[in-house]
């Protein structure tokens, strides 16, 4: 799934639930004020990949902004992101696994 300069918000839940394999690509798209996670990755061989930081951001959400459920899933920033820069202000953690 590839996903571009899109925002996703006040979800009850989970922003973008991403699971069971494969590769989610998010370039320029902000996921905040969602009720749970703003990304959350979930299963061995899924891989996420977040791109442009200076329009990608994870932000504000009830739980984790980014979270990496289960051994093997990956959540991929590219340089020159930073991540403390992209994920903040959430209310259990930035980063979560």
């Amino acid at each position: 799934m590839d996903l571009k300069t899109v925002m996703v918000e006040d979800c009850q839940s989970v922003g973008v639930y991403a699971r069971g394999g494969g590769k989610f690509d998010a370039t320029g798209c902000q996921f905040h004020h969602n009720g749970n996670c703003g990304v959350n990755v979930n299963g061995s061989t899924m891989t996420a990949r977040l791109t442009n930081c200076k329009g990608t951001s994870v932000h504000d959400n009830e739980k984790y902004g980014l979270y990496a459920c289960y051994r093997g899933a990956t959540i991929n920033v590219y340089q020159p992101c930073v991540l403390n820069d992209m994920s903040y202000g959430n209310k259990r953690q930035n980063i979560g696994e």
